[in-house]
């Protein structure tokens, strides 16, 4: 009886295909950008700068526990000038840690806000849109005025490309407020990164939904008197 060699044919393609992810080249001029959303939105959202090299469509980088296969950058909102896709997307996600509320923030009916700073909240910027634009905050703490925005501008240690992408991805949801945490306040450990980036950039975002704006108070005029009959 002739045995089957199937199994055995299948175990070598295996290995061929093990040896071509394992050999797949690392991008040239690395570099790791990653925001980190919490609150509203629990999400790392992470873009792959670099390139690919001379001749080849793919390459690869490990991104905490998995392999990512990287290539040419797909037309996406988030897909940035000089980023690779990740697996087929535009950046790579995750989620992040649930935290506790970090500010509390109030529109004002004369345009200000009132921002307050939750306990163990370490800000260095606020940002609110209405839904259809953004307004950088002139403080992080009491009654602050604003100025446009260009989306979340360079928040953190975003670049503002980054900042304008992530700004657009969060309009028409009503008003919000975004509060930058300080960057050694970040709930989640760095994202490991294989071969280590020659640049790797991350920032904390606290979204804060459902902004509210405060009711106008009328003030009550004195009745005047009547005269009994």
């Amino acid at each position: 009886m002739t045995r089957s060699h199937l199994p055995l044919l299948g175990a070598a393609l295996l290995g061929v295909s093990l040896l071509s992810a394992c050999t797949m080249s690392a991008p040239g001029n690395l570099r790791v950008h990653e925001a980190l959303l919490y609150g509203g939105t629990q999400e790392r959202i992470v873009w792959v700068y670099g390139t690919l090299g001379q001749g080849s469509a793919q390459s690869s980088v490990k991104l905490g526990a998995n392999t990512a296969e990287l290539r040419a950058q797909i037309s996406d909102d988030l897909g940035l000038p000089g980023t690779l896709s990740v697996n087929g997307k535009a950046t790579y996600r995750s989620a992040t840690s649930v935290t506790a509320q970090k500010l509390s923030v109030t529109r004002r009916t004369d345009g200000t806000f009132n921002v307050t700073p939750l306990p163990g909240a370490a800000l260095s910027a606020v940002y609110f849109t209405d839904g259809q634009t953004w307004t950088k905050l002139n403080g992080t703490s009491g009654t602050v005025s604003g100025t446009r925005s260009d989306g979340l501008g360079s928040a953190g240690q975003l670049t503002s490309e980054e900042g304008a992408a992530l700004g657009r991805a969060l309009l028409g949801q009503g008003p919000l407020a975004v509060g930058v945490l300080d960057s050694a306040a970040i709930p989640d450990a760095p994202l490991g990164v294989e071969p280590a980036p020659t640049e790797y950039r991350r920032t904390a975002l606290y979204v804060l939904p459902n902004v509210p704006t405060q009711t106008a108070v009328t003030p009550t005029l004195p009745g005047r008197p009547t005269t009994p009959p």
